[in-house]
């Protein structure tokens, strides 16, 4: 099942963004697209990312983009952390 994420609800209004340091991966809400970049950046561990039918192994310090409209998935490969 394809999750959407909208920006209303999720986009802070005053600050224009939303800030998360997330220590898990929740496989329940993947894949999912919306209607809003996304930066992540890579903290610990090694983690796949499938973007648009394409998969990418993220190690620590990868700086990734996702536009609008990309359709994502995330997997943990071990412990790992990540900022959105």
């Amino acid at each position: 099942m394809l999750h959407r994420v909208n920006a209303v609800g999720t986009i802070d209004p005053k600050r224009e963004m939303h800030y998360r340091f997330h220590q898990k991966i929740d496989a329940s809400i993947y894949p999912q697209v919306h209607d809003f970049y996304e930066i992540m950046l890579t903290i610990e561990g090694t983690m796949e990312m499938e973007l648009n039918g394409e998969k990418k192994t993220l190690s620590p310090g990868a700086l990734f983009l996702i536009r609008p409209g990309d359709i994502h998935s995330r997997k943990a490969i071990g412990k790992c952390s990540f900022i959105n």
